[in-house]
Order: structure tokens, then C-alpha cells, then sequence
């Protein structure tokens, strides 16, 4: 009996040997995108960034919440709907995407609303 249960252990070991030919096909044959292990692990670390960006403001709305409810929205400077509009203000202007608004960013929006008249004045 044991050297039937070993034959069949192998027999299903052999069947699941794959080489990475195999994965390599089965990847595209599914539409996948083919990634290093350095690529997977930069994805994974974005991924973890974007979670605590989003449970950070989570966190932060729900306090917003919970302040209004209980009578102290006078304390609260922007609403999540007017917060959300200033990011998108702030991201327009954030040409490079470095998270903060240089002087050379704000040249074009300052004269072409009339704020400035020349680079000097920005």
C-alpha cells in the first residue's frame, strides 16, 4: 500500500511541474503584464501608500464628521466636498506632481488672470 501512495504522490508532483516558459505563457494568455520582481515590489510598496494616503483621509473625514454632528462645526475650516475642490485646485498647479507649488508653477495662472503683469511680479 505505501508504494502506491508514493507512486501517486509523485505522479501528482510531476504534474505540477511548470517552468517558467509555462507561466510566461499563461501570464500573456491572460492578458497579464509581465513584471521583474523589483517592478512588483515597487507596485506593491505604491499600493501601500496609496491604502495609508486613504485611510489617513478617511480618518480625517470622519473626525470632520463627527465634529459637526456634535455641534463643533464652526471649528472645522472645509468641508470633505470644498477639501476635495482645493486638492484639485492644488493638483492643477503642481505641474511636476512634487507636492508643492514652486514659483515657475505659478508664472502662467498669476498672469493670465491678471494677478501679475510679468514674471518679476509672480
Amino acid at each position: 500500500v505505501e508504494n502506491t501512495q508514493s507512486s501517486d504522490h509523485e505522479d501528482r508532483r510531476a504534474d505540477l511541474d511548470i517552468s517558467n516558459s509555462d507561466i510566461k505563457e499563461l501570464v500573456l494568455r491572460n492578458g497579464l503584464e509581465l513584471k521583474t520582481y523589483n517592478e512588483l515590489i515597487d507596485a506593491k510598496k505604491d499600493r501601500k501608500k496609496k491604502y495609508e494616503e486613504n485611510t489617513e483621509k478617511l480618518g480625517e473625514s470622519n473626525i470632520r464628521k463627527w465634529m459637526a454632528k456634535h455641534g463643533k462645526k464652526h471649528l472645522i475650516n472645509f468641508d470633505d466636498k470644498e477639501r476635495s475642490k482645493l486638492k484639485q485646485y492644488f493638483n492643477s498647479l503642481d505641474d511636476d506632481g512634487s507636492g508643492s507649488i514652486g514659483v515657475d508653477e505659478l508664472v502662467e495662472p498669476l498672469i493670465s488672470l491678471g494677478l501679475a503683469e510679468t514674471i518679476e511680479e509672480v
